[in-house]
């Protein structure tokens, strides 16, 4: 009973305040709801009533509060009866923000209901970190991180994924990161910036992802703000976590060079013998614990030159990479940390 109890008050938070619950939080509406037999009607009201609200929603219009409700549970604005029904009902005092949040909650259907069991899931391995001490989670800032991770979960997004999308999340809001994450520093040998022509050009694969996007978004995916180092206006050797280059110059054009450049080569040093040794060599080790080492060397071995003769033609390079920047652009433009080649190794 209690981890249904949970669910319900999961669901509140998402949909009311579009965050998962804080642990303390929870386990206090939890009680409550306990106490009410579970009636969640019984406690609403004062769930809904607080300076949190106040301070982030009490300026908007009733049309702005019914759809973030609808946004935040299920990824998508109301229905224009539906919206049209609840914003009267508002207008007239007929009902409240708060019966009008348990008015969805209860009423999902189809699609509607597997968003928001997906959201409801996540939200609570999120507050677990948060009790298991993985992860902060106070004030504005940790607030404003947690919904924009949640708000990336939906419909097709599983279990297994959970931990990728909490790695986009930072309690402190906004500090910058490094261009090269961590774990591409065993794979220097692909950093490279694009020096192709044709479909892999930089300009025809920066038009398909905007085309995939917004211009507005990829441009602030490749904000060279975001990114340790870019304070002077260069990007030195060891900013960049590379002697490779020398000093490079803190621009959009560099971050899209140099993610570009570095995808291509990944995906041009696979060719069918080295893709059937991984293929062999995961499912043989699906759980790599142990093995990290021994998975990072063989992908060391696969990069060190191009396939003979490589596995993909340019035209599907170029898919690839159009659909693992625009996932990346969707992930920054949100304004959650991640270094350019957060993800690479997923090409793997």
């Amino acid at each position: 009973m209690e981890e249904e109890y949970i669910q319900l008050m999961q669901g509140a938070y998402i949909a009311y305040y579009g965050r998962p619950a804080d642990p303390d939080g929870l386990a206090f509406w939890v009680a409550l709801l306990t106490e009410a037999g579970g009636d969640l009607s019984a406690i609403i009201e004062a769930f809904g009533t607080s300076l949190e609200f106040t301070e982030r929603y009490g300026s908007l219009s009733y049309a702005e509060l019914v759809n973030g409700l609808y946004e935040q549970l299920f990824n998508r604005e109301a229905d224009a009866d539906g919206l049209d029904f609840y914003v009267n009902s508002l207008v007239e005092g007929s009902r409240t923000l708060q019966t009008i949040t348990l008015d969805i909650l209860y009423g999902a259907q189809n699609s509607d209901i597997d968003i928001s069991s997906a959201k409801i899931a996540f939200a609570q391995y999120f507050t677990q970190q948060v009790e298991n001490g993985v992860i902060s989670y106070a004030g504005n800032g940790a607030a404003d991180a947690a919904k924009q991770i949640l708000a990336l979960v939906g419909l097709d997004t599983l279990e297994a994924e959970f931990e990728t999308i909490l790695s986009g999340y930072s309690a402190g809001g906004g500090e910058g990161v490094a261009l090269l994450s961590e774990d591409l520093q065993a794979f220097l040998s692909i950093v490279e910036l694009n020096a192709n022509a044709g479909v892999l050009s930089t300009e025809a694969l920066r038009d398909s992802v905007i085309e995939l996007t917004s211009q507005s978004d990829y441009e602030a995916a490749f904000d060279p703000s975001n990114y340790d180092g870019a304070e002077d206006g260069v990007f030195t050797g060891a900013e960049l976590g590379f002697d490779g280059f020398g000093d490079l110059p803190a621009t959009q054009e560099t971050l899209e060079s140099l993610m570009y450049g570095t995808m291509i080569n990944a995906l041009k040093a696979f060719d069918l013998a080295e893709v059937q040794e991984l293929t062999a060599f995961v499912e043989a080790n699906p759980d790599l614990t142990g093995l990290e080492q021994d998975y990072i060397d063989l992908l060391v071995s696969i990069f060190e030159d191009e396939g003979n003769p490589p596995l993909y033609d340019d035209a599907t390079v170029a898919q690839i990479v159009v659909t693992g920047t625009a996932a990346f652009v969707e992930v920054a433009a949100n304004g959650i940390n991640a270094s350019i080649f957060d993800g690479l190794l997923d090409l793997a």
